[in-house]
């Protein structure tokens, strides 16, 4: 009976803990859709790849086959920390599902509608910056 308890009150706290939310600017929007088609995969991630980022048709190819790899080894992401905000530019620290894997990912827009993606860059995060002391 305690066990069950402790597991109610676990999933309790877990349940009233606020998702972190990417700011409304435009590339804030650009890091939700980023974390949304990457988490849905397939022919979502592939539409979102060629009507919201300026990537050359070339390079695309190889994008959607390297995020479908890092889905189905890492599983989807969530986003655990934006690091830094302007309209144009997001830093974000982001949490793959399946391993303790963290990511640091950076997300340029355009500065004028539609806003899309001009340039995209991950890298693993460091232990610092997973816990929120990098850059402070």
């Amino acid at each position: 009976m305690l066990s069950l308890l402790l597991a109610a009150a676990l999933v309790t706290a877990q349940a009233t803990t606020p998702a972190v939310q990417a700011p409304d600017t435009p590339a804030g929007r650009a890091l939700t859709e980023f974390v949304d088609s990457f988490n849905a995969g397939g022919q979502a991630r592939q539409t979102w790849v060629e009507t919201r980022t300026t990537l050359a048709e070339a390079s695309r190819g190889n994008i959607l086959k390297m995020d479908a790899q890092v889905l189905q080894q890492y599983g989807p992401m969530s986003l655990l920390r934006v690091v830094s905000s302007t309209p144009e530019q997001v830093v974000a620290i982001v949490k793959h599902g399946k391993a303790d894997a963290h990511g640091h990912l950076t997300i340029d827009v355009e500065p004028t509608a539609p806003n899309k993606v001009v340039n995209m860059r991950m890298r693993g995060a460091t232990p610092e910056e997973v816990k929120g002391g990098a850059g402070k």
